[in-house]
């Protein structure tokens, strides 16, 4: 281990110390209380606040700055450049370390869960975590620095050896699931085998359309006036941990694809491989294979390696970043020892729209070749709507190696706010978390069940938001020496909206904000020759 990893896990363990500290309080005051139950929740990508170093690591105690994600950092002071990755360590050699649930200025968005856990008295820890770095990172991280801190800590309030992590539930939404999924595959460690549960909310094992996406658009709120596209999308590209996010791989479709394509829920069925060329949608198009240019034409690719400023820039670490993506997928899917297979469970969200399944999910891409002349990000790739949570598809987002007693499906009407940026507010996955955590216990009384205040607002409220206009002005205006009156102008435009409409506002942002850029609106491609899905029964990965 470097001295900069040394220096970051010292540093993340101290930035958790209250944290830890009311999680052990919690526990101690219910700990004989016959329905308690500890619960460690590993939040979603994109949902763990980010705090950055003010110098490099090596100078001295550091102060801290938000980075991910203060508003106004991101949107006006190209904040989000200094994502930038080298590897696992950070831009400039500063500490850039996850300090607990993604706050947004005015709200966490699991706000209401995490009240409702600590209401439904469980010792309750929120795991923040870098969802830039790499699976193998981040297992390491909770393994062998933050599960060995909470034991010492246990230990010197004098409590028994195991307490209070022995018999706990991990709760990962999201990308937060396949962390859960990961750590599980460490079966013979002794905090795996003492769990006594383990759920995800939303993880999309088998990959999701939206991530290609981010190679070459970037998220719709960090693009033109506010981002150069090539310079955010290099950044994006160099996070080890997102390259696992990818639609799954050939060989896993050729072991899986059966299974996938066997789902008993009305359309969350797989029936071809998510990934084709868009011009032969006979063809499939991993991924994971690195396609450095078309066959016929040097100039195409099928990704954007290119900086188009500098043509002798290639991005030549990102073939070995794609290949350390493809192996951490292949574990994050592997079938998981028997000595822990019955302790996970998933559930999935499916929307409704008029009682019928809504096809408003990316469930599959057709991808072309990226012009490295033209530069053509907007044509490359296109996504189809089907059956899922709003982002992630319900295909993808149950382990089929997982018994069909261990998979739940929620489905919920839009209209209601199945959503998957709310998944854990929604009613039905609550009394679906309490089935599985209190089997046999009397139903939750309907109080527990009570909506967010203030629910998040619509769509068309966001849109019509004049403080997201406010920001990209202001990012026009930089140049002219114009910031001082534009701060002031967004300060009391934000100061205007009463606090019940910004938190409604800040968490509607949040829930498209993961969607990326919406699915195409035209019929998705019939099947086709060469894409049905791998017959017979699927054999155990190598």
């Amino acid at each position: 281990m470097t001295a900069y990893e040394d220096r970051l896990i010292a540093e993340q363990l101290a930035i958790l110390d209250k944290p830890i500290e009311a999680f052990l309080d919690s526990y101690v005051r219910n700990r004989n209380n016959p329905d308690r139950k500890t619960v460690l929740f590993f939040p979603g990508g994109l949902a763990s606040e980010l705090v950055r170093a003010k110098l490099p690591f090596d100078q001295g105690d550091p102060e801290w700055d938000t980075l991910w994600v203060d508003l106004f950092e991101v949107f006006v002071r190209e904040g989000a450049l200094a994502l930038q990755m080298n590897g696992n360590e950070d831009s400039e050699q500063r500490l850039i370390v996850p300090s607990g649930p993604l706050q947004s200025c005015v709200i966490n968005p699991y706000d209401d869960f995490i009240e409702w856990c600590q209401a439904s008295q469980f010792a309750f820890l929120t795991v923040p975590w870098d969802f830039r770095r790499s699976a193998d990172w981040n297992v390491n991280y909770f393994l062998g620095a933050l599960v060995p801190e909470i034991e010492r800590r246990a230990a010197s309030r004098g409590l028994p050896p195991g307490e209070p992590l022995s018999g706990a539930t991990m709760i990962g939404h999201s990308f937060g699931g396949m962390l859960v999924k990961w750590i599980l595959n460490e079966h013979e460690h002794r905090f795996c085998k003492n769990l006594g549960l383990a759920i995800t909310v939303g993880a999309p094992f088998y990959g999701t359309a939206s991530q290609i996406e981010r190679l070459y658009r970037s998220e719709p709120e960090l693009g033109p006036p506010l981002y150069h596209i090539p310079e955010i999308t290099k950044v994006i590209s160099t996070m080890p941990g997102g390259y696992s996010l990818f639609f799954l791989d050939s060989q896993t479709y050729d072991t899986y694809g059966f299974e996938l394509s066997r789902d008993q829920e009305e359309g969350c069925a797989l029936d071809r491989y998510p990934s084709f060329d868009a011009d032969d949608h006979a063809v499939r198009v991993d991924p994971y294979v690195f396609q450095r240019n078309h066959p016929d034409d040097q100039n195409r690719g099928r990704f954007p390696i290119v900086d188009l400023k500098d043509r002798s820039n290639d991005w030549t670490w990102f073939e070995s970043y794609l290949a350390q993506g493809r192996a951490e997928f292949r574990r994050l899917v592997m079938e998981l020892h028997d000595s822990v297979r019955g302790k996970l469970h998933n559930i999935r969200g499916v929307q409704l729209q008029g009682g019928r399944t809504a096809a408003m999910t990316k469930i599959m891409h057709k991808w072309g070749w990226y012009d490295f002349k033209g530069g053509n990000r907007d044509a490359v790739i296109e996504s189809f709507g089907g059956a899922g949570d709003g982002v992630i598809p319900a295909w993808s987002a149950r382990l089929v190696t997982q018994p069909p007693e261990n998979v739940h499906t929620i489905r919920g009407e839009i209209d209601e706010e199945l959503e998957h940026g709310a998944l854990l507010d929604f009613p039905g996955v609550r009394d679906k978390l309490l089935e599985l955590m209190q089997p046999g216990r009397a139903p939750a009384r309907a109080s527990t069940h009570q909506r967010r205040v203030p629910r998040p607002a619509s769509p068309g409220q966001l849109k019509a938001a004049k403080v997201r206009m406010a920001f990209r002005t202001l990012r026009r205006r930089l140049e002219d020496h114009l910031e001082r009156d534009e701060k002031f102008r967004i300060q009391k435009l934000i100061k205007d909206i009463d606090p019940d409409h910004q938190k409604a506002l800040i968490l509607r942002w949040y829930i498209e904000h993961l969607k990326g850029h919406p699915p195409s609106n035209r019929p998705m491609p019939e099947r086709l020759q060469g894409q049905a899905p791998p017959e017979g029964r699927r054999s155990r990965p190598e």
